[in-house]
């Protein structure tokens, strides 16, 4: 059989191909998902007691915005690596590490002038479950953009779970941000910054051995 015959039968067998929705789409269909999930998570453990003094405190607002343009960030450039070719840029996938980093120095910041220069590293249950919140209402958020991520075959799993871990982790955040009610920002950096950005490592490093389809 001729090259062209072997062509010509291959693309008769072929079945059409559907091709997928733009990055852009595909991220804010998850968005909505992952927004629910925050919002159920809410509704199921009660909006924080204290809730009118913390939209009234900048330090809180300040961070929110912080923690959503880590997740929007982080999970724009998920989308788009998951696509070969369609990051044009390399330098947006640092992007939401950077803006990860500006919440870290906000917290150390505010700890600092607050006298509380230490992090409040007990592990007294009140604090742990702040820990196991996030990570509760991340694994949602993070099992679907792996999966959508994955229907994309992308070629860097490090870079593409790594970010998709911070975006699902960093909706986790903000949902824990609106149930726990502590104010002092020394547990909100070892309890809520730090285990987004632990969590994050390991998914960096599982992806650099996730298998190659």
């Amino acid at each position: 059989m001729s090259h062209e015959d072997l062509i010509v039968t291959l693309a008769s067998l072929g079945s059409p191909v559907k091709p997928l929705p733009a990055p852009v789409v595909r991220m804010a269909r998850w968005v909505l998902f992952a927004g629910a999930i925050v919002c159920i998570a809410i509704a199921w453990r009660g909006l924080r007691l204290n809730w009118a003094t913390a939209f009234m405190d900048p330090s809180f607002i300040v961070t929110t915005v912080l923690i959503a343009t880590v997740a929007l960030l982080a999970a724009w450039a998920a989308f788009a690596l998951a696509v070969p070719g369609a990051l044009q840029s390399p330098v947006a996938k640092w992007m939401p590490v950077a803006a990860l980093g500006v919440w870290g120095a906000v917290l150390i910041q505010e700890m600092a002038v607050t006298g509380g220069v230490l992090p409040s590293l007990g592990v007294e249950p009140v604090v742990l479950g702040c820990m196991w919140k996030t990570y509760g209402i991340a694994v949602g958020p993070a099992l679907a953009i792996i999966l959508l991520a994955r229907r994309a075959a992308p070629l860097d799993w490090r870079w593409t779970g790594g970010l998709a871990a911070l975006s699902a982790l960093a909706f986790g955040v903000i949902g824990t941000e609106f149930i726990c009610p502590l104010t002092r920002h020394a547990h909100l950096f070892s309890w809520h910054f730090l285990p987004v950005v632990g969590m994050t490592l390991v998914a960096f490093v599982a992806g650099s051995i996730w298998p190659r389809r």
